[in-house]
């Protein structure tokens, strides 16, 4: 097998780059606001929601919104 160090086209836009496993992260500082907002009543994606929205959109949240619930469940 032999690997390929130079590419002739990109491997992911730069766009989708938040969504790459390694660039995803859930800090304990947002599993802890996570867990204060479903203990006060609110729904695991309307806590996703107000994340983006308080970050400046879904790519700005630094995980997705199945990493999300998953942290819930």
């Amino acid at each position: 097998m032999h690997h390929v160090i130079v590419h002739n086209h990109p491997l992911s836009r730069l766009d989708w780059n938040h969504l790459h496993r390694s660039e995803r992260e859930i800090t304990n500082e947002k599993r802890k606001a996570i867990e204060d907002m479903i203990s006060s009543g609110m729904g695991g994606m309307d806590s996703f929601r107000y994340m983006a929205h308080d970050a400046g959109g879904d790519e700005c949240v630094g995980h997705t919104a199945k990493d999300h619930l998953n942290c819930v469940n």
